[in-house]
């Protein structure tokens, strides 16, 4: 006899698996030999997560091929920054004083691979940047912004109603002790909170599950790294669930937070060729987002 439970477990693994069989296509970047993952994220879909990458990962590429390598893993979502090359062979670079003619060549791109692009990183907080967060669909806007500055961002994140996500670099950056970035948040809206990157995190000493847990209800964004050791010379990112940053555990801990969000791979390393790899985090992220599923 199925009880609820058993049956919701059915209705979540035929919705996932229909969601797997539309974006199993090879990469197109795979070799003949070399089949990368394209499953895409249906299993953090059931979750109401987002996954993606930040452009950043594909830095030495125009965006336009980021958006191409990106939705050739199944995934729909990107974080793009200022400074990026939008095409090749063109001068055009985004940021948020695009004209409205360049904005639209930059959702062209988004449309023609059906991505869209809620957090936009890397930029200052401005009337105009918030005019361009509400004219690309940006939910969310990430910074790393003098602390004196937060009062008056979360008076504009209030007023255009787009959020405002602190980004951390390791120490001796300003936001490298998550507690004092806690202590600065304390008196601002819900607007106003982290996008919380775990390697980062890692190579300040803090265990990335630990930094979760303690910043509940103030995460509103994930750039997920995994490293190969704790913040030695040779730290860079490898695969999530292959280092040491407890990815399993991380996302098990946002589910406890009933966090509804995006996670961005920004993958570090291997800059010429990382899209195989970035296919492994992927894999791995849905087949633990099943796991959690199923739990």
């Amino acid at each position: 006899m199925q009880t609820r439970r058993t049956m919701m477990k059915s209705v979540l693994f035929s919705s996932a698996a229909l969601a797997i069989g539309r974006n199993a296509v090879r990469a197109e970047d795979a070799s003949s030999d070399q089949a990368i993952y394209s499953g895409g994220s249906p299993w953090g879909n059931v979750l109401g997560w987002r996954l993606g990458s930040q452009s950043w990962t594909f830095r030495l590429f125009p965006f336009e091929e980021a958006v191409k390598k990106i939705a050739s893993l199944g995934l729909r979502v990107i974080e793009a920054g200022p400074g990026q090359k939008v095409r090749a062979g063109d001068d055009l670079v985004i940021s948020y004083d695009m004209t409205k003619a360049q904005r639209y060549v930059v959702r062209s791109i988004l449309a023609d691979h059906d991505m869209t692009m809620p957090t936009f990183g890397g930029t200052d907080v401005t009337p105009q940047a918030m005019e361009f967060a509400l004219d690309m669909g940006i939910e969310t806007l990430v910074t790393e912004p003098s602390p004196d500055m937060l009062p008056e961002y979360d008076k504009l994140a209030q007023q255009y109603g787009v959020n405002v996500a602190i980004h951390n670099h390791p120490n001796p950056s300003i936001y490298w002790d998550y507690k004092l970035t806690l202590e600065r948040l304390k008196d601002l809206s819900p607007r106003m909170g982290i996008c919380l990157d775990t390697g980062h995190f890692r190579r300040s000493g803090f265990e990335p599950v630990d930094v979760a847990r303690a910043m509940k209800g103030r995460i509103l964004t994930v750039h997920m790294k995994d490293l190969n050791n704790k913040g030695g010379p040779d730290c860079h990112d490898v695969p999530w669930g292959t280092g040491v940053c407890d990815i399993a555990g991380f996302m098990v801990e946002l589910k406890r937070q009933n966090f509804k969000g995006v996670f961005h791979a920004e993958y570090e390393h291997n800059w010429e060729n990382s899209l195989p790899e970035v296919g492994e985090c992927a894999r791995f992220f849905n087949e633990q987002s099943r796991k959690i599923c199923m739990a």
